[in-house]
């Protein structure tokens, strides 16, 4: 609709969980929570245990209040350039809500970013989606916000838009020096003088980046596995036994 009205805007974007450079705005919303991989590998084998165990469909459960909190040493902290090399992928929340000690606190409003760049961001992005979905507080995407966020012209990742085909096909061609991406956030609206937009209140969420894809080995496709399993009325057999083995 906020295409459908706003002549002026040449892109409307979903507001994309896990995309820079929104990654960096949600976090200054408050919508970020602290998330770090459990300590060792025992550790997870029992939460894994636990967690399945009690849960009716056999599957890792999307709530984070199944789960236990995390434990471990105080001065422990994930910084959002870190390899997922010898850590655990089963991801707990922290009680004391340390975001200081997660990765999350590395995310800077830069296209070419941690938003984009880290594997433990999009873990915790993810995560804290689904703990914002559990409380009811999605509203923290966008609170204090308009409803529209302008990006004009900061390249924006493209994941989920509205554009006119005709505002596309009659300038083609591209330049030869861009992407798809740039110009249709950057070079096009500086041509047209039109605007880039995000629509704050339609939230969707993007899971990774091609740099991000260790977030594989964590349990957070688990997670989401469960939570379509439980709101979107799928059966087990159908989805398949989405247990994270990790």
């Amino acid at each position: 609709m906020r295409k459908l009205r706003q002549t002026d805007y040449l892109v409307v974007s979903a507001n994309m969980i896990n995309s820079p450079l929104m990654s960096k705005v949600h976090l200054d919303q408050g919508a970020y929570h602290p998330y770090l991989p459990a300590q060792n590998a025992s550790t997870s084998a029992k939460i894994l245990e636990e967690v399945v165990h009690d849960n009716a469909t056999d599957v890792t459960s999307w709530d984070f209040q199944q789960h236990p909190n995390w434990t471990g040493p105080a001065d422990y902290s994930l910084k959002h350039d870190e390899t997922n090399a010898n850590l655990s992928g089963v991801w707990l929340r922290m009680a004391d809500d340390a975001m200081e000690r997660t990765p999350a606190q590395g995310l800077e409003y830069a296209t070419w970013g941690s938003g984009l760049t880290s594997w433990s961001v999009a873990a915790q992005s993810h995560l804290s989606l689904l703990e914002n979905i559990r409380t009811e507080t999605t509203n923290l995407y966008y609170h204090d916000l308009d409803e529209v966020w302008f990006t004009d012209y900061d390249r924006l990742s493209i994941n989920l838009i509205a554009v006119w085909s005709n505002d596309v096909l009659d300038n083609l061609p591209m330049d030869t020096d861009n992407d798809d991406e740039h110009w249709l956030t950057v070079s096009l609206p500086t041509k047209l003088q039109k605007r880039v937009a995000v629509e704050m209140h339609a939230l969707a969420a993007h899971f990774a980046f091609g740099n991000q894809l260790a977030v594989t080995t964590t349990d957070v496709l688990a997670r989401y596995a469960n939570y379509a399993h439980e709101k979107a009325c799928l059966r087990v057999e159908q989805f398949g036994q989405h247990v994270f083995k990790g």
